[in-house]
């Protein structure tokens, strides 16, 4: 159970605060459209695509997976030589390349993350570059180190997100409660439309005016 919350937490990031980098930037009426859609996609991601995988595995037969015998140290390759024991070994060379371009990609997406949150902190220029120089070193690091130390590693590094990204949702939960009692009020449409101004289900003192529409701009303006 422990390794499936440690594996499930990789797979789908949920808790962990990196995923809501690209989801703020969505183009919503109302926050609880793209609060659903990352729900979604952590059950997409976790019980559908990791329960296919785990049966794939299975099904290849005990040649390639036996509980209790087959090493951890075969983490890294068993959905590779699944596969390959049921599509052939001309399978893994396509195998290889999505798994580089994805682990590229992800590299690239972790970092515009870290860079973004790095400037928000008034990192500047030095912040960028030192953030870059830390980006290659672990990157060169994890690729010659063993599977074990990469994997404990990352789930010490995975596990101090998740703790700092839990303890910032409970100070925010207030606003995401409200959020939510607004969505419901509005009877839960994907046209519902979020407003901060006069709104009673959220608090007033959210910073700036990205939730404030035009059209309640122009009523708080008027006279009355």
């Amino acid at each position: 159970m422990l390794n499936g919350v440690k594996r499930g937490m990789f797979s789908n990031e949920a808790g962990m605060g990196s995923a809501p980098n690209a989801a703020a930037t969505a183009t919503t009426s109302h926050p609880v459209n793209q609060g659903l859609i990352q729900s979604a996609g952590v059950f997409v991601d976790t019980i559908i695509v990791c329960t296919c995988t785990a049966v794939m595995i299975l099904l290849a037969g005990p040649s390639v997976y036996t509980p209790g015998v087959t090493q951890r140290s075969d983490a890294g390759t068993l959905t590779t030589t699944a596969a390959a024991s049921e599509l052939g070994q001309g399978i893994v060379p396509v195998l290889t390349v999505l798994i580089v371009v994805f682990a590229f990609s992800s590299i690239l997406g972790n970092y515009t993350y870290a860079e973004v949150n790095m400037d928000f902190l008034g990192g500047g220029k030095a912040g960028d570059y030192a953030m870059r120089a830390l980006v290659v070193v672990a990157t060169f690091w994890g690729a010659i180190q063993e599977l074990g130390v990469v994997w404990s590693v990352a789930d010490v590094a995975m596990s101090v997100m998740a703790v700092i990204n839990i303890s910032a949702m409970f100070m925010l939960s207030r606003y995401a409660v409200g959020a939510l009692r607004d969505f419901d009020r509005q009877g839960g449409s994907p046209e519902s439309v979020f407003d901060l101004l006069g709104n009673p289900d959220v608090p007033d003192d959210v910073p700036g005016e990205v939730w404030h529409s035009e059209k309640a701009k122009g009523l708080a303006g008027s006279p009355h």
